[in-house]
């Protein structure tokens, strides 16, 4: 499948942990502010703290690339 269908699933699974906790009343009345959170997506129900208690934490990363043959016969430029 490539990079992109790895980079593709990951994001997938780390959209649908971000949502676990979430559904409930009692957690959405616990939500602070964008602004006010540690981590972009919250606690995930006390999970990440769990998982990070256990040594576990996350951190998304983008790595982008632009590659160009601005001179000759054939121009090309690819991201």
């Amino acid at each position: 499948m490539g990079s992109f269908g790895t980079t593709a699933r990951l994001l997938i699974l780390l959209g649908a942990l971000s949502c676990v906790g979430m559904a409930s009343p009692r957690a959405a009345q616990g939500m602070t502010a964008l602004w006010q959170r540690e981590t972009l997506a919250g606690d995930w129900g006390a999970l990440r703290t769990r998982l990070a208690d256990s040594g576990l934490t996350f951190e998304g990363v983008y790595t982008g690339e632009i590659f160009s043959n601005s001179g000759g016969v054939r121009q090309n430029t690819v991201y």
